[in-house]
This record gives C-alpha cells, structure tokens and sequence, in this order.
C-alpha cells in the first residue's frame, strides 16, 4: 500500500509503550470557512472509530476490516507492508462546521495488537481533504496530535462487549 496516495504527508500517531488494555484516543483540531465538501482517509491499527466533533462517522464496530497481517506488517516509511489493509474513506461535509471543529479517533486493540501475537503498537493515521470558498485544504495527522489513554479498558472478541472507563468520554 503507498501511504501517500492515501495519506500525503501525515504521519502515524499512536502509543509508545505498549499497555495491558491497550486503547487510546487521538485528538486533533482544525479550522475551515463554509466547506462544500469534505472527505477523510483514516486507518487504525487495531481497531477504530472516528467522530468529527463529537459524532461518530463510522457506526460499524471493528474497523478496519479483517487485515492480513503478516510478521512485518508495521508501518516502515512510505510503504505498509502487509496482505491486504483496508483504508476507510468517509464524506464528513454535513459534520464540519464554520470555525473550529474537533477530530477524534478511538483506536487499539484487535488482531494488530493482540497478546499472542502482537505486530505492532496501537496507532492511527488520517487525511481530511475540504473544499471551501478559497479552494482546497488539506488536514493531516502529525505529531502535535493529542493522544491519551482511551475510553475502552478492555473488549471480549467473542461478544463484542466492551469495558468502558466513562469519565474519558468527554475526549471525543
């Protein structure tokens, strides 16, 4: 997969150390006048959900999709190198609103960072690309992006139920 056709220039964020309930949330914030469109590539490893400025954008529970991961599937560069990694492509227009708005991605977890097996730590890349009156601007993550321990403590594969901390629902 080439990460700039996906991503341009951002750059993976996610955890430095791996901990036992492994989520996080990355948080980030961008300002855009009037948009008439606006569209964001994101991707995380382990599991995600994304919200703009509080609403979720991806109602489905375990993106991405079943990846193929293989023993060097971590992010190397320009290159991620794995079988198959779906990247998710939402329109967020009707979420943007007209000065400041809040981006959030829950991510971690899953078969990426499972403890039998683990190929690499919890982290999150996105690309927000808007039209508006002035033309076309582009929001990537980087490294001045927020990120924290999550929402999520824990998850059983088997059930699908999650083991929420609710005082932390406030960064999203």
């Amino acid at each position: 997969m080439n990460m700039e056709h996906f991503f341009g220039n951002a750059c993976w964020v996610g955890a430095k150390e791996r901990r036992a309930d492994g989520f996080y949330i990355l948080r980030s914030h961008f300002s855009i006048r009037s948009a008439t469109d606006a569209r964001i590539n994101v991707l995380g490893l382990g599991f995600f959900k994304c919200y703009i400025n509080g609403k979720c954008i991806n109602p489905d529970t375990f993106l991405p999709l079943s990846s193929d991961y293989e023993g060097t599937c971590d992010p190397q560069g320009a290159e991620l190198h794995s079988h198959r990694i779906y990247v998710s492509s939402f329109d967020i227009t009707g979420l943007i609103v007209d000065g400041d708005n809040t981006l959030a991605i829950e991510f971690g977890g899953g078969w990426y960072t499972n403890t039998a097996r683990i190929f690499g730590l919890p982290k999150a890349i996105y690309r927000i690309i808007i039209e508006d009156s002035e033309g076309t601007k582009e929001f990537v993550s980087d490294e001045g992006a927020f990120v924290c321990e999550g929402r999520i403590g824990d998850y059983c594969m088997e059930t699908h139920e999650t083991v929420a901390h609710p005082e932390r629902a406030a960064l999203l």
